[in-house]
C-alpha cells in the first residue's frame, strides 16, 4: 500500500500575530543609526551544543551603533567575558520580561566607568554583575551601550534576546511580533534521509541514512527526484535537511516550524516558539547530529527521541501507536503481539543475560553476528 508523505516547512514570518505571548508595542527597535534592517541568525537555530538564544541584527559591518533600551526598566546584569556574548547588557523591564544585547564594543560611559573599577578592584579580566532597581534605571530609548564584535562573534553585529523576568523562558521575538524582518522567501528542502532502526532501542540498521535527492517544482514546492514509492524498513524515521531565507542577505537561517503529515494525518510537528535554558541541550536530539556536525543546514528527524521534552513536539501522533491513553494496546499491538509467541512486549531487563555473555570471556570467540533478542517475532513473521 502506497502513503503519501507531506512536509510543511514555515518560516516565522508567515504566522503574523498568531499565538503571541507579549505586546509588540510594549518595545522599540534596540538599534539606532542604521542604514537597514537586516539580520543574520534566527531564534532558535540548531548550534554546536545549544539552540540560539535571540535573533541576530546585522550592523551595517560596523562598530559603534548605539543601542537602546526596548522599554522602561533597569540594568540589572552587566557580563564581559572573552567568550560568549562578549560585552553584555541585561535590562529588566517593567513589563515583566528582560532583554539581552550581547557582543557590544562597549557601554554607555557611566557604566563603562564602573565596570572598569570593579576590573580593577577584582583583578579580573571578566567580570559578572548584578544591579538592583536604583542604579541604572532607564527609560524606552535610553542608550545603554553601542554594538560591536565582541566574544564569540564571527562579525560585527547585536544578539537581541527576550526572556520572561520570572523563569528565564526564552520567547521567540520574531514569533511575538517584536521583530519583523522582510522575507518573502519560503523555506527550502535540500535533501530527505530514511533511517531503519531496530525494535528495541531505536538503534540504526544501517551505518548511513538512505538519501533521497528533491527537486523544486516551484517556489516553495518540492518533491522526490525518483518517480517511483521509495521502500522504507518496517520501523524508522525520515531526517529533512533544510533551511531559511531571508529577503536582501545571503545568510542560511534555521527554520520556525516543521510537520509531517502521512495521507493526510499529522503524525509529526516540530516549532521553536521558546524554550527554557535547560532545554538547550536537546538540541542534538532534534537535529540528527551525524549529519548537523558537517551541514550548513539544520537536519532535524522526525520523530520525538526518548527523553527529549513535548515543548519542541507539539504533535505526535505516532506516540500512541501502541498504548491507549489509558494504557491498553492499541488494535497495532494486538497485530504485534499475534506474531509473537510469548504474547508480550519485551522487558529492558531482559537484555542482560545476553549483555553479560557478551561482555564475558564466554563470548570470546564470537564476533560478526547479530543477537536477536525479539521473542520470536522475527520467526513468526517471515
Amino acid at each position: 500500500m502506497q502513503r503519501f508523505l507531506i512536509l510543511f516547512l514555515l518560516t516565522t514570518a508567515c504566522l503574523g500575530a498568531q499565538g503571541q505571548q507579549l505586546d509588540p508595542n510594549d518595545y522599540i527597535y534596540p538599534l539606532r543609526e542604521l542604514k537597514q534592517r537586516l539580520y543574520s541568525a534566527n531564534f532558535g537555530e540548531i548550534r554546536p551544543g545549544h539552540f540560539h538564544a535571540g535573533v541576530d541584527i546585522k550592523t551595517d559591518a560596523e562598530e559603534g551603533k548605539p543601542v537602546v533600551a526596548a522599554a522602561d526598566g533597569y540594568v540589572s546584569r552587566v557580563v564581559l567575558q572573552a567568550g560568549g556574548y562578549g560585552r553584555a547588557v541585561y535590562l529588566t523591564l517593567r513589563n515583566g520580561t528582560t532583554v539581552v544585547y550581547g557582543h557590544l564594543r562597549r557601554f554607555r560611559d557611566d557604566i563603562e566607568r564602573h565596570v572598569r573599577r570593579e576590573r580593577y578592584e577584582r583583578r579580573s579580566n571578566g567580570v559578572n554583575l548584578w544591579f538592583g532597581p536604583g542604579t541604572w534605571p532607564v527609560k524606552q530609548g535610553d542608550v545603554v551601550a553601542y554594538s560591536g564584535d565582541s566574544g564569540s562573534s564571527g562579525g560585527p553585529h547585536l544578539h537581541y534576546e527576550i526572556r520572561d523576568t520570572e523563569t528565564q523562558r526564552l520567547y521567540n521575538p520574531v514569533r511575538e511580533g517584536i521583530i519583523r524582518p522582510r522575507d518573502e522567501y519560503p523555506p527550502r528542502i535540500v535533501r530527505l534521509h530514511y533511517v531503519e532502526v531496530d525494535s528495541l532501542g531505536d538503534v540504526p540498521v544501517h551505518s548511513r541514512p538512505r538519501t533521497f535527492d528533491v527537486v523544486r517544482r516551484s517556489e516553495g514546492d518540492y518533491a522526490l527526484r525518483q518517480t517511483q514509492p521509495v521502500a522504507v524498513g518496517r520501523r524508522g524515521y525520515f531526517i529533512v535537511e533544510c533551511s531559511d531565507r531571508k529577503d536582501e542577505v545571503y545568510n542560511t537561517f534555521g527554520i520556525y516550524r516543521l510537520t509531517e503529515e502521512v495521507d493526510g494525518e499529522v503524525r509529526y510537528e516540530y516549532r521553536m516558539d521558546g524554550f527554557l535554558f535547560g532545554d538547550t541541550r536537546y538540541c542534538n536530539a532534534v537535529s540528527y547530529y551525524p549529519m548537523q556536525l558537517s551541514s550548513r543546514n539544520e537536519v532535524i528527524r522526525l520523530t520525538q527521541p526518548a527523553g527529549c521534552p513535548d515543548r519542541f513536539f507539539t504533535t505526535m501522533k505516532n506516540r500512541a501507536l501502541l498504548t491507549n491513553p489509558d494504557g491498553s494496546l492499541t488494535p497495532r499491538s494486538e497485530a504485534i503481539l499475534g506474531h509473537t509467541p510469548f504474547r508480550r512486549f519485551g522487558e529492558p531487563e531482559e537484555l542482560l543475560g545476553t549483555l553479560q555473555w557478551l561482555a564475558s570471556d564466554a563470548s570470546r570467540f564470537v564476533s560478526g553476528t547479530g543477537t536477536v533478542i525479539d521473542g520470536g517475532f522475527d520467526a513468526f513473521s517471515i
